[in-house]
């Protein structure tokens, strides 16, 4: 019975994957810290030794093999996706998606969005407008200065931030509102390293 259970279920998780856009969600077992009421989970990347809390209703997303790409060089050597995806995997960009924002971690394989666009907002239109500032962040016990923009058009805003961590590591929140990056800060500042 657990053997039919546990088909039903990879079978699920197939079919799943298939009807995702191209992207994998993933869900990690509850760990709740007592400290961090936004907390209420720990996802933890095996492949590039990183961790954060997330809240109950984050959706987590691995970037999928449809958003890879490659140098003239690579593909003329005879690389393929499909080597570049098992060589660096979905995890090498996480979309973190809460309450209408996002928080996006770019794994330092991913340097400069060199196999996956790991982003948020790429382009304004004419009619927006953009104010820069800075903002501090304090991540894996040390405190980062970020490059933040609000970029408002047509009654709305959009706040990007970007933090670059030493290793290569980009993180970058992408929120609608003030209370939204607030709730996305939580997680960002939450982000630990594993010791190598």
């Amino acid at each position: 019975m657990k053997k039919n259970i546990r088909l039903v279920v990879f079978v699920v998780g197939v079919l799943s994957l298939a009807a995702g856009c191209g992207q994998v969600a993933v869900r990690q077992p509850a760990v709740v810290e007592q400290n961090n009421p936004v907390a209420a989970h720990v996802y933890t990347n095996d492949i590039y030794k990183y961790s954060f809390n997330y809240p109950d209703g984050a959706v987590i997303k691995e970037a999928g093999k449809d958003l890879f790409s490659m140098s003239p060089e690579e593909y003329k050597s005879g690389v393929t996706f499909d080597d570049i995806y098992n060589k660096y995997t979905g995890k090498v960009c996480l979309d973190v998606q809460y309450n209408g924002g996002h928080v996006y971690i770019s794994a330092p394989a991913n340097k400069d969005s060199r196999y996956v666009l790991c982003s948020a907002r790429t382009g304004i239109g004419s009619e927006a407008t953009m104010t820069s500032a800075k903002e501090d962040f304090t991540i894996d016990g040390k405190v980062y200065t970020a490059e933040a923009q609000d970029i408002a058009e047509n009654g709305t805003h959009n706040y990007i931030v970007r933090i670059n961590l030493p290793d290569a590591t980009r993180i970058t929140i992408s929120a609608y509102s003030p209370e939204n990056k607030n709730e996305l800060k939580k997680i960002v500042e939450s982000y630990v390293q594993a010791a190598n």
